[in-house]
């Protein structure tokens, strides 16, 4: 008869390798599809369109753009991150580890990096997983793409005055008029900005969609990007989940700005990259076959004819711990369990060196048989033992 591993162990070995939360990139979406059910007959709909072909904001699995749904801080960063990308040739060495980016999400490190170094991101009012008010995402987009703030106290320059002015500082007030005054930001119909309500997707959308109309390229530039002969795209780096593309640069009468891949994985996904000719394509599904196609865009808003393409396979998905704690629960005799063993041990995180020098091996098969395992640490541990104890 079997006995159980006793709960004491367990317990003390879930407590010693206490997990951390991963954090996740909600807020800016993750799906790529063209389409959004949500939509439909929404105000920004047009500007959220845009936004995703630009890959500044995209959507979610379920289809779903939730225009309502408000921005974090961190997001927010991410988003004024992928506009002076696209704007801007930045080099840097963002320090990830600095002590100010503790708590900061992995996937918003570097965005929120940047922008403390460019100082369009105030420590001092940073907090990474809050929702955004208007005031601070409008004035650290000012910040972002370079507005000069007005001075709110000359009246012939700014004859607009927001009527809660009084809730917002001088300082902010400058960057705010100097927004308003060059048509990119509206306050409600009661004159007031409301400085404390929270930013939502669609906003933020239509803000970013105005000052784009207003500083886009050449608008008589019809002349889309092309593809010289021999123009090659290569996938390496393959794993169970992602593949690193690498592709050949496009030409254009004035310069290629964005470039994108298209593939499906399910539905159909897109990935924008405005730095680089390279990318990672993550979160694919194990052991299926990708067609990878790249198109290239100018500053104007004109895009190419698909560009070269590549097919490439994610590996399979590596035997799941349940498998492996079946095949040695399920060992009924020593031949079964040391099958069991040597099969899965990669699986199981087993150093099998120790083991494999034995030259008896029938005290370890015969604790390891004595046991019903429910947790591959656990297993660990009674093999590891089992086998210096043979030795």
């Amino acid at each position: 008869m079997r006995k159980a591993v006793s709960f004491l162990l367990i317990t003390m070995l879930i407590v010693s390798m206490a997990s951390i939360a991963a954090y996740g990139d909600p807020g800016n979406g993750n799906s790529k599809n063209k389409g959004f059910r949500d939509i439909q007959g929404n105000w920004g709909a047009a500007s959220i369109l845009k936004m995703q072909e630009m890959g500044l904001l995209s959507g979610y699995e379920d289809g779903t753009f939730r225009p309502d749904q408000t921005l974090t801080q961190d997001e927010i960063a991410v988003l004024l991150d992928r506009i002076r990308e696209q704007r801007f040739d930045e080099d840097g060495d963002w320090d990830l580890e600095d002590e100010d980016l503790n708590g900061v999400p992995g996937w918003a490190k570097k965005s929120v990096a940047k922008g403390l170094q460019n100082q369009y991101i105030n420590l001092n009012r940073y907090h990474s997983q809050v929702q955004c008010d208007r005031l601070l995402a409008v004035v650290q987009l000012a910040k972002a793409l370079g507005v000069d703030p007005v001075d709110p106290d000359d009246i012939d320059d700014n004859p607009f005055q927001f009527r809660d002015r009084n809730l917002i500082s001088d300082e902010d007030y400058g960057y705010l008029l100097a927004m308003f005054n060059k048509g990119y930001l509206k306050g409600y119909p009661d004159g007031k900005f409301n400085p404390n309500a929270l930013m939502s997707r669609v906003q933020m959308a239509a803000l970013i969609d105005r000052i784009l109309e207003d500083t886009d390229g050449d608008p008589t530039d019809k002349q889309p990007p092309i593809w010289p002969t021999g123009s090659a795209i290569t996938a390496s780096a393959i794993t169970t989940s992602s593949i690193t593309l690498t592709w050949s640069a496009a030409t254009d009468n004035v310069g290629v700005t964005l470039y994108r891949i298209t593939y499906k994985d399910g539905t159909d996904k897109v990935k924008y990259i405005s730095q680089g000719r390279t990318t990672t394509i993550t979160g694919l599904t194990a052991d299926r076959e990708f067609t990878f196609t790249v198109y290239a865009r100018d500053g104007a808003g004109n895009w190419s004819n698909p560009g070269p393409w590549v097919k490439a396979t994610t590996l399979k998905a590596a035997e799941p711990v349940e498998t492996a704690l079946k095949a040695v629960n399920d060992a009924d005799t020593r031949d079964e369990m040391h099958s069991a063993l040597t099969t899965y041990a990669s699986v199981l995180g087993l150093d099998m060196t120790k083991y494999n020098a034995l030259l008896d091996k029938t005290s370890v098969l015969d604790e390891m048989l004595e046991h019903t395992f429910t947790d591959k640490v656990v297993l660990k541990a009674i093999f590891d033992d089992a086998v210096e104890d043979a030795q």
